[in-house]
């Protein structure tokens, strides 16, 4: 629950805000008659009190009951005006009365356009059933990831999946295949490297969804069992999120594409994968609108509509930034004689490249020039791995907040997240334009240069993500230091 005044989030079933002790319901206790009306009204909407007034001036705080036994000091005892704490101010000394739950989300209820309790509770039950099963379609699908190859000519493209190319390739296909070079060689060792990066990123793919799988399971037995007010849509969320980081990961590894005069062949994530990906994305949309739903707007409405806007431009910067990861770690363009031919390489098939090339490679100068490329792109590869996978944990955990605080302001930690992801996904694109702009320089061919399309446009999302988390940020300085404001 979020408090209209601060918006600090409090616990689930709170009636006072524990930041700044006001009612969460927006409404105040009318020194004269004892009701509740709302606080930013100057007049009681029940008794017609003027609420700015001296509390000495109203005769009687609250209305004695005619029960029998009531003595005349009992009657004047309560026609004294006790100060009374303000929910404007914070002043005074006497607590106000708490309410029923009951009441109070009656009062939330009623914020939502004449939607019933009954009708709330209903959307609430369907929106965390949808969050299980967008987590239990990212967790099946997650050991379904893999590859196809697809073949494109004049416009018309045929696919094949690849045999064995799925998810668990590096784990044993992948170091079969090393076979080809001869032990203890640089191409062994190049090609090498590269089946470690895919490995490794595998293994973090499925730590990362089975882990937030457990997380999910966990929280929703603690809820089963009354053991604690948070709910399961957030571990849920970071589920999928994991899921669509994992396919990203693994298509970095292992994707390839080719184009030359007009036949374009490429290996990219199988039906299977992208399936996974829509069906989860589907559910957990709706799960997501109808949370809002149930939620409501309450407070200020052009507050929560710039933040829910901040908010749609982080996460559609953050996924362009994810798809464009998937493309590719390095790219080459080579313009000879009028025919263009552009390749992809993702890390594993680049070192695979490196191998092969190393063969060709004799005189001593050109030896030298590439194995300080190849050590150069090694470091730059640990890089891009390394500020992907932080970039996807970062986004992982700011997308599933704020599709959990749909309807209300994001989390505290949340703005932070958002401002690392951004970051680490421009290193991400740094380092893919590095290391491209190492191998072809490398090929020493003025006819082959460096294509960045891709991670200057990652660069471009990346530093929308970290002015989306800034502007946050700034926002609520200020909101801090000036509540009205807020």
């Amino acid at each position: 629950m979020q408090c209209i005044f601060c918006e600090t989030q409090n616990p689930e079933g709170a009636l006072f805000c524990k930041k700044c002790g006001r009612r969460l319901d927006g409404m105040s206790l009318c020194a004269a008659c004892g009701k509740t009306t709302p606080c930013d009204g100057e007049f009681c909407i029940h008794c017609g009190a003027n609420r700015n007034a001296p509390v000495y001036l109203m005769p009687v705080r609250f209305p004695a009951p005619e029960a029998s036994g009531s003595t005349a000091a009992d009657e004047a005892a309560r026609s004294v005006a006790a100060p009374l704490k303000d929910d404007v101010t914070g002043t005074g000394t006497a607590p106000v009365p708490k309410e029923p739950v009951k009441e109070k989300r009656k009062t939330a209820a009623s914020r939502q356009k004449g939607m019933s309790p009954g009708t709330t509770a209903l959307l609430r039950k369907i929106s965390d059933i949808g969050a299980l099963v967008a987590a239990l379609i990212s967790v099946v699908f997650t050991f379904l990831i893999g590859v196809s190859v697809t073949i494109g000519v004049g416009g018309v493209s045929a696919g094949n999946p690849m045999t064995g190319y799925n998810l668990f390739y590096y784990f044993g296909d992948a170091y079969q295949a090393l076979s080809a070079f001869a032990e203890g060689s640089t191409g062994a060792q190049l090609a090498t490297n590269g089946t470690v990066f895919g490995t490794v990123c595998s293994v973090v793919i499925l730590a990362g969804v089975v882990l937030c799988a457990i997380f999910t399971v966990s929280r929703l037995i603690q809820v089963l069992q009354k053991k604690t007010d948070k709910g399961f849509f957030v571990p849920a969320a970071m589920t999928f999120f994991a899921y669509l980081c994992g396919v990203v990961l693994y298509s970095l590894c292992i994707t390839e594409s080719a184009e030359l005069a007009g036949v374009t062949t490429s290996v990219a994530a199988n039906g299977a994968t992208v399936a996974g990906i829509v069906l989860g994305a589907i559910v957990l949309t709706v799960s997501v609108v109808l949370g809002a739903i149930t939620r409501g707007i309450g407070g200020n409405v052009r507050g929560y509509c710039v933040r829910l806007g901040i908010a749609a431009v982080y996460a559609v910067c953050a996924l362009v930034a994810v798809g464009l990861a998937a493309g590719g770690a390095v790219a080459v363009t080579t313009d000879l004689m009028g025919v263009t031919t552009s390749v992809k390489y993702g890390i594993g098939t680049f070192f695979a490249t490196l191998a092969a090339s190393a063969a060709a490679v004799t005189d001593g100068d050109g030896w030298t020039a590439f194995m300080s490329m190849c050590n150069t792109s090694l470091i730059l590869t640990i890089v891009l791995i390394a500020a992907l996978v932080a970039f996807s944990v970062c986004m992982t955990l700011s997308l599933s907040d704020i599709a959990s605080s749909a309807g209300q302001g994001v989390g505290q930690k949340t703005p932070l997240l958002m401002l690392l992801s951004g970051i680490f996904a421009v290193v991400a694109a740094i380092a893919m334009i590095v290391i491209s702009t190492v191998y072809t320089g490398w090929l020493a061919a003025e006819a082959t240069s460096a294509a960045l399309g891709i991670p200057i446009g990652m660069a471009i999302a990346g530093l929308g993500c970290a002015a989306c988390a800034l502007y946050l940020l700034i926002s609520r300085k200020k909101a801090d230091a000036f509540p009205i404001l807020g």
